[in-house]
């Protein structure tokens, strides 16, 4: 649902334009947000909204971000680790239940640079360089990758299941099913 927030506000206010096959995959993206929360009751329907409210902060994310071509890519990412990296770590500490185990913020923060911090730069630079709606196309094919990814590195067998949700994205919100 982020590639559809950023898509709409790229259209709306951010002046993009879109060609109808980016259309269709917001749509697609759409069918399957609305596939994956239904049958959840009323907790579905408010989680779907928490999940639209996030996705509508990140598209604004996205779109700031891509604007930021003064910057290197590297800086962006820095400044954006360093502050989420803080706030989240406020907030776990808030709400754990136990203290910090200093011994646990060296391999965290590896994990960080890894997953998100390389992540997040490479999106940058596609932002910068593609704008933040064609950049959010191509970040949000990530489910597929995980898929992919998972299935050779882990020697999991792929099934039909897999290849139906990945391109729709719904990986994301659901845990996948892998057959042992």
């Amino acid at each position: 649902m982020e590639l559809v927030a950023t898509a709409i506000l790229g259209v709306l206010i951010f002046k993009d334009t879109l060609d109808r096959n980016t259309w269709i995959g917001v749509i697609l993206t759409i069918i399957a947000g609305i596939a994956t929360s239904l049958g959840e009751g009323s907790s579905g329907i408010i989680s779907a909204l928490l999940i639209m409210a996030a996705c509508i902060s990140w598209a604004v994310d996205n779109h700031l971000t891509a604007l930021t071509d003064g910057a290197s890519p590297q800086s962006v990412t820095f400044l954006k680790g360093i502050v989420a990296g803080s706030v989240n770590l406020l907030i776990g500490c808030l709400i754990a239940s136990e203290p910090l185990k200093f011994g646990s913020v060296g391999p965290a923060l590896m994990v960080g640079i890894f997953s998100y911090g390389f992540s997040i730069m490479l999106y940058v630079t596609s932002a910068q360089n593609l704008g933040a709606t064609r950049g959010q196309i191509l970040f949000s094919t990530a489910p597929l990758w995980g898929v992919v990814f998972s299935t050779c590195f882990t020697m999991n067998r792929f099934n039909g299941f897999m290849l139906f949700h990945s391109p729709f994205g719904t990986g994301r919100y659901r845990n996948i099913p892998v057959e042992a």
